[in-house]
């Protein structure tokens, strides 16, 4: 899983030379992330399949609110 976000982050980046601005979050780069409802390093595959995004952020704004939004998402996210 490490190499799998590694190479979809940091490989992305690099493959569209905006290594300099993105693919890793530190001060001064796009703070493009997710949050989940679980965790993808420790989760089995078999649960994995059914992850649930919870938040997206896109250049540090959200996009995406799970928490914001009726829903099966929502739903999820408040029972878990």
């Amino acid at each position: 899983m490490r190499e799998a976000v590694h190479s979809y982050t940091v490989g992305g980046a690099i493959a569209m030379k905006q290594e300099h601005w993105r693919g890793t979050l530190l001060p001064g780069m796009a703070a493009n992330l997710l949050a989940l409802d679980r965790d993808p390093f420790t989760a089995n595959a078999t649960s994995l399949k059914s992850t649930r995004v919870l938040l997206t952020m896109v250049r540090g704004a959200v996009v995406h609110d799970a928490m914001t939004q009726p829903g099966p998402s929502r739903r999820s996210a408040l029972s878990a």
